[in-house]
């Protein structure tokens, strides 16, 4: 069978990961992915993730603040079919029908559960057990057409975004191998969504990532999972007369009772550092204060003794 005409629409780290998996099975005409942005106030710019991998392979490229103002572009490619990941912005009715065979997304979570822009992290923060990644056809709206196929995988409690954004990237484009093909035959035939179950996740801002001293400890360790690297779990800790944002990076849950520790305070027991909860205590293992660098709860206790209670 001759190599389906691919346009590749995506801009995350999760697109990437798709898009290396199409490099070796299809023919890609063109991708897309959302232009350069700001980081600063000296007017500097980064790519996309998927924006960087293009430059440094040499792959043809386009960033349009629209991508309804390059439909005309894509037309002249005659592509057999849109195939969308992680892109990050809705993509209108008229760029998705210009392939022949319209468009596709590879959606790391099963549809109908957790549409929109952070799935995998709902995924974490929710505690399932089970997951997997989502095949379907799109239309004009958010994460709702129809679906090709699914895959589920088993999860194992402890991952983190990375590391299951990784695991469902290798799920979807594996997928997509088995079922595209067939789908562009006519060979499968996609079915509609239980839209009665849907769910739905947010764009993640900083303040997502603001610690609640009154939620579990269970639920504040699946965060700092699943917000490892967006937008981080933090607290504000006072240390001079300064509060500083703190960043939790590594922690493991305790539930051994500290009764002398006002909940939200650090605290340094049998050589551990801790944070109070209302139903228990985090051990610190890596955390961050903003503008320094990652230490360790050990090092971190030794260089802040002053404002640690140390417990007996």
């Amino acid at each position: 069978m001759i190599k389906p005409r691919i346009v590749f629409v995506g801009t995350g780290l999760f697109a990437v990961d798709i898009l290396k998996g199409l490099l070796k099975n299809y023919e890609l005409l063109l991708i897309i992915t959302q232009p350069a942005k700001s980081t600063n106030k000296k007017k500097r710019t980064m790519e996309s993730p998927v924006g960087n991998m293009a430059k440094e392979l040499n792959l043809p490229t386009e960033k349009p603040l629209k991508i309804e103002n390059i439909n005309e572009e894509i037309l002249s490619l005659k592509p057999d079919i849109l195939v969308v990941a992680d892109y990050g912005q809705i993509i209108p009715k008229t760029t998705l029908n210009i392939a022949r065979c319209g468009s596709v997304n590879i959606h790391p979570s099963l549809l109908p559960k957790f549409r929109g822009p952070s799935p995998i992290q709902a995924t974490i923060i929710s505690g399932d057990k089970i997951t997997g990644t989502s095949l379907m056809v799109m239309d004009e709206k958010m994460d709702h057409g129809p679906i090709i196929a699914q895959s589920n995988i088993i999860l194992k409690g402890n991952e983190n975004t990375n590391e299951l954004e990784k695991r469902l990237a290798e799920d979807g484009i594996n997928l997509l191998h088995k079922f595209l093909e067939l789908y562009l035959i006519g060979e499968v035939t996609p079915k509609e969504q239980d839209h009665d179950k849907a769910s739905f996740c947010k764009i993640l801002s900083r303040e997502d990532g603001q610690i609640n001293f009154n939620e579990s400890v269970i639920l504040t360790e699946r965060k700092i999972r699943a917000y490892k690297d967006w937008p981080g779990c933090w607290f504000l800790y006072t240390f001079n007369n300064q509060p500083r944002r703190v960043k939790l990076l590594d922690v493991n849950i305790r539930t051994d009772i500290i009764s002398n520790v006002m909940v939200g305070k650090l605290f340094y027991h049998n050589n551990n550092l801790g944070l109070k909860f209302v139903d228990g205590w985090l051990q610190i293992i890596r955390l961050q204060i903003e503008g320094k660098n990652v230490t360790t709860g050990e090092a971190f206790y030794h260089g802040y003794q002053k404002n640690i209670i140390k417990t007996a």
